[in-house]
C-alpha cells in the first residue's frame, strides 16, 4: 500500500473553537495508520486569542495529542519573538523543517533546537523525503522575525532535493509556506507533492505532475494525499469524531483568559469572510477602522485588510474574545499628522500597488 499524507495548515484560530479543534484531532486519529505521515505547513501556533495570551504555547497541547510527524515555519510562527519560536520547536514532538530561514550568521534558524532543512521519514515500507520553506517576505510581515535571513526558497529546495535523492528516498514532498510560489516549485522540480499554506484559499490541483494542496484556514479541513496514485481527499473536520478530553481542556483554557465576558450585542451579523474584506469597503473593515479612530482620537484610520482574520460573524452577544479574534495581534496603533496631499499620496500608492 502506498504511503498517505495528512496535511493541516494555517490552523491559527481553531484553538479558540474547542469543538473544532477536538474534531480536527479526532479526524487525524481516525485516518492515521502506520503508512501515514501527519504534516503541517506553517502558521499552526498563531495567531488567535489563546495564542495571543499564551504566546503560542497553547499549540503544544494539540501537538502532544496529535503528535505530527513534521511541520515547517510560517510567518505567524514568529509573532512572539525568536526565543518563543525556539521554545515551541524544542517542546513540540514533530520534526521542524526550514531550508531557507537563516540566522544573521548564516546558520539554520533553530538548528540547536532541532530545526533541520530536510529529513527522511518512513511511511510503511516507503521512505519519504521532506523539505520545508517559508515566504521570504516574512521579515516584512512579522517584525519580530527581523534579524533573520530568508534565502531563495527555490534554490533551497533544489539543494535539499539533491541530498535527499542521494539517500535513496521513494517520494519527495515540500512543506511550503510560500503561497502562490508553490506552482514554481512544482514546475521546476520533480516532486510528488507540495503541501502548501500561507494563502487561505483551499486547493487540490495537479501542476506539472505534482499534487499541490492547501487546506484553508482555522482547521476546517484536513487534506489526505495518496502518494501512490496522486489522489486527494478533502475531509470536512465538522464531520469528524471529537476528542472530548481536548475539547474540555481548551474550554477551560478559554475561561482562564478572562476574555469570555460579553461586551456588547450585534443585531445584524457582521460577516468576516475573506471575499468581503478583500474586495473593498465592508462592515467589518469599517468596524476595525472606527475602533482605531476611537482609540487614537483620530480623524481617519487606515488598516491592512489582510490582518483581519476569517471567522464566525459577530452576532448576538459579543465577547471580548470575539473582538480580539478579529485582529489578534499585539501591535501598536500609530498616530501621524499628515497633510491632505500626503494622505492623497498614500491612497495613490495603495492603488498602484500590484496585487499579491
Amino acid at each position: 500500500m502506498a504511503p498517505r499524507l495528512l496535511h493541516y495548515s494555517d490552523i491559527e484560530g481553531v484553538y479558540d473553537d474547542p469543538d473544532a479543534l477536538a474534531r480536527l484531532a479526532g479526524t487525524v486519529e481516525r485516518l492515521r495508520d502506520d503508512e501515514t505521515l501527519v504534516l503541517g505547513s506553517g502558521d499552526n501556533t498563531a495567531p488567535g486569542v489563546l495564542s495571543l495570551v499564551t504566546e503560542g504555547r497553547q499549540s503544544l497541547r494539540f501537538f502532544d495529542r496529535v503528535r505530527p510527524d513534521a511541520d515547517t515555519l510560517g510567518n505567524h510562527d514568529f509573532d512572539y519573538g525568536l526565543d518563543t519560536t525556539r521554545h515551541l520547536v524544542r517542546e513540540s514532538p514533530q520534526r521542524w523543517l526550514s531550508a531557507n530561514v537563516r540566522t544573521a550568521e548564516g546558520d539554520v534558524f533553530g538548528g540547536d533546537d532541532g530545526v533541520v532543512p530536510s529529513t527522511v521519514l518512513d511511511a510503511g515500507d516507503a521512505r519519504v523525503g521532506l523539505v520545508g520553506v517559508t515566504d521570504p517576505a516574512t521579515k516584512e510581515m512579522s517584525p519580530r522575525a527581523n534579524g533573520l535571513r530568508f534565502t531563495d526558497p527555490l534554490e533551497a529546495v533544489g539543494r535539499e532535493m539533491g541530498r535527499l535523492r542521494s539517500e535513496g528516498v521513494d517520494h519527495l514532498v515540500v512543506l511550503s509556506h510560500l503561497g502562490a510560489a508553490d506552482d514554481e516549485l512544482a514546475r521546476n522540480y520533480d516532486l510528488d507533492a507540495v503541501l502548501g499554506g500561507h494563502v487561505h484559499q483551499p486547493r487540490a490541483e495537479t501542476v506539472a505532475g505534482t499534487v499541490c494542496t492547501r487546506t484553508g484556514s482555522n482547521g476546517q479541513r484536513l487534506v489526505e494525499v495518496d502518494l501512490g496514485d496522486g489522489s486527494v481527499t478533502v475531509h470536512d473536520v465538522a464531520d469528524g469524531p471529537t476528542v472530548e478530553s481536548l475539547r474540555e481542556e481548551f474550554e477551560r483554557l478559554r475561561g482562564e483568559t478572562g476574555l469570555t465576558d460579553v461586551v456588547g450585542h450585534v443585531d445584524r451579523p457582521i460577516e468576516r469572510r475573506r471575499d468581503l474584506r478583500t474586495a473593498g469597503e465592508c462592515r467589518v473593515g469599517n468596524f476595525v477602522a472606527d475602533a482605531y479612530r476611537w482609540a487614537a482620537d483620530a480623524d481617519l484610520a487606515l488598516h491592512n485588510s489582510g490582518g483581519l482574520r476569517d471567522g464566525p460573524s459577530l452576532a448576538g452577544a459579543v465577547t471580548a474574545a470575539d473582538l480580539v479574534s478579529v485582529v489578534p495581534f499585539d501591535e501598536p496603533v500609530s498616530v501621524a499628522r499628515v497633510t491632505g496631499d500626503d494622505l492623497l499620496g498614500v491612497f495613490a500608492d495603495a492603488a498602484r500597488a500590484p496585487p499579491r
